[in-house]
């Protein structure tokens, strides 16, 4: 995923939602940023370098991450029942 970031998060601006995993194992959702939405601001060059370290944030509050300053996706725990709404 660290590869792909920008992919990625262009996908999801659109609409779409991503389910981080490692070793198959869902660890995290990404979505596209709802306007007023409440969390950690991440700049995405941080979420780059420390995104073990973010995830482990996100399964306990929300990250906005950010790119100059403005949301474009929200990490957040994964929930099984609202990725199948």
């Amino acid at each position: 995923m660290r590869e792909e970031l920008h992919l990625n998060l262009a996908w999801i601006a659109h609409g779409n939602r991503l389910i981080v995993r490692c070793r198959s194992r869902r660890l995290a959702l990404l979505r596209p940023a709802l306007s007023q939405e409440e969390g950690r601001e991440t700049p995405l060059t941080e979420f780059r370098l420390k995104m073990r370290a973010t995830i482990r944030r996100a399964r306990r509050r929300p990250q906005l991450l950010a790119l100059y300053g403005d949301p474009v996706a929200v990490l957040e725990r994964y929930e099984p029942a609202a990725v199948a709404s």
